[in-house]
């Protein structure tokens, strides 16, 4: 609290702008007004506006935290010590920041040291402090819990102010036991041999989350068998973990088939030779002068490839059977027009259609699920404090597939699943460590909001 206070302090010498500071003493805000004239001065010494402000303002500040201190000497309160304290904090500041101002010696040449007063006040602030909390420990040790709690955070004040004093260090070891309430935690019962040691892995995650980050100073947990090794036979709660219901690894399979259809996919280019005088039909009419393209055609049944040649104008109709332009060998790409014989010219042609594919996709998910049951109990009388069901869950899914028909047809998401493979799902322990991931942020949550406040 105290440094807290310091640092406030210190926040106003690096937030002043660089101004003598009249305006805030006008206000009537001295410490401000103070703080601004010294920062001046220690960039220039010899600011006859800022002297003056200096010099006016010191004698009104100082005046005005010793009235404040009078006047918290003569009240009610309990621990008045701890402001007054605070209050010569704030004139030793002064002190301390003119001394470093050679400028600023010049409008307060002996600015006031109250070291002596701060001490003492720090003293009484902590005699005041300690003697609450002796005050709150005899209730605490009759079985007060929460003036136990009062009697750890007035030795720690106590101890803030002055470190050590006394015998406070004993005193805040005393004031945590009595505050203390101790929760056993009982490990998760699993009868499958094959899960017990994923099982024991998430029991021991919990157990390292309670024991090495806690919820709260004045909760502690143990584990059973630190429990036994420690004699604490009656812990103040018991805390139950146990699955209700769980199945881990159930498989599903899902075969889907889809007919993809793209439409305006070039479908092939080639080349013919035409008059130069374009009288040729190039309308695709049967005909002896009708040219003749060479395609790989394939025989629906027993998938045999055969090279031969058709119209043009029948051309289409064997593409969109899946033939290809060019021989079986493989095709050649077509030339760039050139003029042969004379009266003709070779011409590049294209044929845009529909691309057809059916596409097989198979999908194999393997779900594994759970259902934990927590409770806090009170430890003597076995009454359950509080209770929920924590659901935990995690589906693993494979794809892959297969299509046939024009691969021009498939999606980007297409091409992914062809390139994948059957692959086996986790082993059953990494599906049950899997699925009580999501149970393990819900159950630390619920501890943490239970016991933070405690």
């Amino acid at each position: 609290m105290f440094k807290a206070f310091i640092y406030i302090i210190s926040a106003f010498l690096i937030i002043s702008s660089c101004t003598s500071g009249r305006k805030a003493l006008h206000q009537g805000n001295y410490d401000e007004a103070l703080y601004k004239a010294v920062k001046r001065l220690q960039s220039n010494s010899d600011h006859r506006k800022t002297l003056i402000t200096l010099e006016e303002t010191y004698p009104l500040a100082r005046k005005w935290h010793l009235d404040r201190i009078k006047n918290l000497e003569t009240s009610s309160d309990p621990f008045r010590w701890e402001p007054i304290a605070r209050e010569y904090a704030v004139l030793n500041n002064f002190y301390e920041e003119l001394s470093r101002c050679p400028g600023c010696l010049s409008a307060v040449p002996s600015p006031t040291n109250y070291t002596s007063e701060y001490e003492q006040a720090k003293l009484r602030a902590a005699s005041e402090r300690y003697d609450a909390g002796l005050s709150a420990l005899d209730k605490g040790r009759l079985g007060d819990r929460n003036e136990a709690k009062q009697a750890y955070k007035h030795f720690a004040e106590a101890n803030t102010w002055i470190r050590g004093y006394k015998d406070v260090t004993d005193k805040l070891r005393d004031a945590e036991y009595y505050a203390t309430i101790t929760v056993v935690v009982e490990p998760i019962p699993m009868h499958s041999q094959a899960l017990k040691l994923s099982n024991e892995f998430f029991d021991n995650k919990i157990n390292e989350f309670l024991l090495q980050a806690p919820v709260n100073r004045f909760v502690k947990f143990y584990t059973t068998t630190e429990a036994k090794r420690l004699g604490i036979n009656k812990p103040n709660h018991i805390l139950q973990l146990a699955f209700d219901d769980f199945v881990v690894g159930q498989v599903y399979m899902h075969e889907k088939e889809t007919s993809l259809i793209k439409d305006s996919i070039l479908l092939a280019t080639y080349e013919v030779e035409v008059p130069s005088d374009n009288r040729q039909n190039r309308n695709g009419s049967a005909g002896e002068n009708e040219p003749k393209i060479t395609i790989c055609h394939t025989t629906r049944g027993n998938n045999k490839s055969e090279t031969i040649t058709v119209s043009e104008s029948a051309l289409k109709a064997h593409l969109d059977h899946g033939d290809k332009v060019g021989s079986c060998n493989g095709e050649t790409p077509p030339p760039s027009p050139s003029t042969t014989t004379a009266g003709t010219k070779k011409e590049i042609r294209k044929v845009y259609g529909q691309a057809k594919a059916t596409m097989h996709i198979f999908t194999r998910t393997v779900e594994s699920k759970g259902l934990l049951d927590f409770r806090i109990l009170d430890g003597f009388t076995h009454r359950v404090i509080t209770q929920e069901k924590l659901p935990g869950a995690f589906v693993w899914q494979s794809q892959w597939g297969y299509y046939n028909g024009d691969q021009r047809a498939l999606e980007k998401q297409h091409h992914q699943i062809i390139r994948n493979k059957e692959v086996p799902p986790p082993a059953p322990q990494d599906l049950f460590i899997a699925f009580t991931q999501p149970i393990y942020q819900q159950l630390t949550a619920k501890i943490k909001h239970f016991y933070t406040g405690y």
